[in-house]
């Protein structure tokens, strides 16, 4: 079983761990500072120093907060990266799926309702299809 313990959600299970709500305290201003201009360490920087002046996970923070910094960092770094990753796999998915109702035939607008794909993308894998068939 998985929980959800980010800010707002199993409240009564935060509430029986203040480490745990700490933690999802300090990853709420994590995710908050990252949205203001500035770069990810600097995010991550910022919310170790707001929950350490709030008194939240403050011992551990200020004891490992070099760690918890670099650890993070290269957390989030990963699920951008597999975040990307899966963008662009469903991404080609699509243009696959183009290309074959290209060779079926089907009309660019039809397509671009099936698949999402803007106009100009399929007519470009249009060409690409009707050079790879000898199609003119």
């Amino acid at each position: 079983m998985v929980y959800n313990i980010n800010q707002g959600h199993n409240k009564a299970l935060l509430e029986r761990s203040e480490t745990l709500n700490g933690y999802s305290a300090f990853i709420d201003k994590v995710r908050e500072f990252n949205n203001e201009p500035g770069n990810l360490k600097t995010a991550i920087k910022k919310a170790a120093e707001y929950c350490i002046e709030r008194n939240i996970l403050k011992s551990f923070l200020k004891t490992h907060s070099s760690e918890v910094i670099n650890m993070l960092f290269a957390e989030w770094k990963d699920e951008e990266a597999l975040e990307y990753r899966f963008t662009e796999g469903r991404n080609e998915e699509r243009r696959d799926g183009a290309r074959r109702a290209l060779r079926e035939g089907l009309a660019i607008d039809v397509i671009h309702r099936i698949t999402g794909l803007d106009t100009e993308t399929i007519q470009s894998l249009s060409q690409t299809t009707d050079t790879q068939t000898g199609n003119k």
